[in-house]
């Protein structure tokens, strides 16, 4: 498979995504009465049996280890996704 080809694969899917998203707003269903996604720190219990398995090695999602100079990298990365992803969904720039 080309590069082309994943390229496309994965165009695709964002799409799909994108799509049962906009659709599921459409339906006009009750997020306000939803909890919000959430992203907690793993229980240091599980943390102290194998450290290394919780630390970020490419790319961090919140904000607790967002300065580490080895997920710098990959910063301009989220934010060129997060502004593509709003772009496909026909948001404003804000």
């Amino acid at each position: 498979m080309s590069n082309d080809d994943v390229e496309l694969v994965a165009r695709g899917s964002i799409r799909r995504n994108v799509q049962f998203l906009l659709d599921y707003k459409n339906e006009r269903r009750d997020l306000e009465n939803q909890r919000l996604p959430s992203i907690f720190m793993v229980p240091k219990l599980y943390r102290d049996i194998g450290p290394i398995s919780f630390t970020p090695g490419l790319v961090s999602i919140g904000p607790l280890r967002r300065k580490y100079t080895n997920l710098q990298k990959f910063e301009v990365q989220k934010s060129t996704y997060l502004h593509n992803l709003l772009a496909l969904c026909g948001s404003n720039k804000k």
